[in-house]
């Protein structure tokens, strides 16, 4: 009688893993042949393998993302900082054309010497006036209008260079007066005499004037040349750094908006791979619910058995066996800590 028992439950221990394999739609066509334990132990390491791939693939595409968000972040900064750079470089390169624009030709005007107005004139002799014909205010006119000369230069060069450069200017080389007459006496008495010398005033003044606009012109038209070199010089480096920076602008937008893209599709496919991840843990969870109500509900009639009044000690001793058996069973098909 024992026997048959023990026959009959070594026949029915491995139904419960059936069961459950029929539920989870897993009794595919060839899978009856299998034994049931070893089937749904493959099926249980297969599940496990995929989701411990799937979770390092999760793993390795949220630190590209990681990556990728840093890289992406970086570029950002570093195109704004360009864009700071090329603001002010453009700035500059504009600054430097004005400056290229009012580096106009020179215009200075030549000083037209005069010193009639400063003698009395007898219009009866229509000449200059007996009183004003000396050496002494000859000298004087010429000294005077030679300042006032200089000081006509000086004033219309301080308009056209800067205060700090006009300093570097020397005076210009001007002749001295010579008279031919008047030595001795500062008197004229010759009124011929007076005229010469009179002349001779107001030619060397004009050579004067001559030398000092041409001296002065000289420096100005050099200063100008200089400046306009320096100044081409420097729109040439600032235009060169521009095409450079811009280069490397584009270049970085290009690589940034590839980063971009690269984000976008790896977010897509995170996303997808993070549906399939739940897929998994889900029919993972699934199949351990399903066995457990299977192992419960077989385990629960054994137990009964095991406890009706009308089985005897043989019997008992058989469905304790067997519950010992399934509940070790259970533990490698389930897993430990569901016991």
């Amino acid at each position: 009688m024992i026997t048959v028992l023990l026959a009959e439950l070594e026949e029915k221990k491995d139904k419960w893993i059936s069961a459950a394999i029929r539920r989870l739609g897993l009794d595919e066509e060839g899978m009856s042949e299998q034994d049931p334990e070893n089937l749904i132990l493959q099926i249980k390491d297969k599940q496990d393998r995929e989701l411990k791939d799937m979770s390092l693939e999760l793993e390795g595409m949220a630190k590209r993302l990681k990556e990728l968000e840093h890289s992406i972040l970086e570029k950002e900064q570093t195109l704004q900082a360009l864009s700071v750079t090329l603001s002010s470089l453009q700035s500059e390169i504009e600054s430097c054309k004005s400056d290229l624009e009012t580096i106009e030709d020179v215009l200075l005007e030549e000083y037209e010497p005069n010193i009639q107005d400063r003698f009395t004139r007898d219009d009866k002799n229509s000449q200059v006036a007996f009183k004003d014909r000396k050496v002494s205010k000859l000298r004087d006119r010429f000294k005077k209008e030679q300042e006032k000369m200089l000081q006509y230069y000086e004033q219309q060069i301080m308009k056209i260079w800067p205060v700090d450069q006009t300093g570097a200017l020397k005076n210009p080389p001007v002749g001295r007066l010579s008279l031919k007459h008047g030595h001795g006496l500062d008197q004229y008495v010759n009124p011929l005499n007076f005229k010469e010398d009179y002349n001779n005033v107001l030619d060397t003044l004009k050579r004067n004037s001559q030398l000092s606009y041409e001296y002065y012109l000289s420096q100005l038209l050099e200063d100008n040349e200089k400046r306009t070199l320096e100044m081409q010089k420097l729109l040439d480096l600032n235009e060169g750094q521009m095409r450079e920076l811009l280069e490397v602008k584009a270049s970085l937008t290009e690589k940034k908006m590839l980063e971009e893209s690269m984000k976008s599709e790896l977010d897509d496919k995170l996303s997808r791979s993070w549906w399939k991840w739940n897929s998994l843990i889900e029919k993972q969870l699934e199949r351990k619910e399903i066995l457990k109500e299977e192992f419960v509900k077989t385990v629960s009639k054994l137990q009964g058995k095991l406890l009706a009044e009308e089985t005897n000690a043989e019997e008992r001793w058989a469905y304790h066996q067997y519950c010992q058996i399934m509940l070790k069973q259970g533990e490698r098909i389930i897993g430990n800590d569901e016991f």
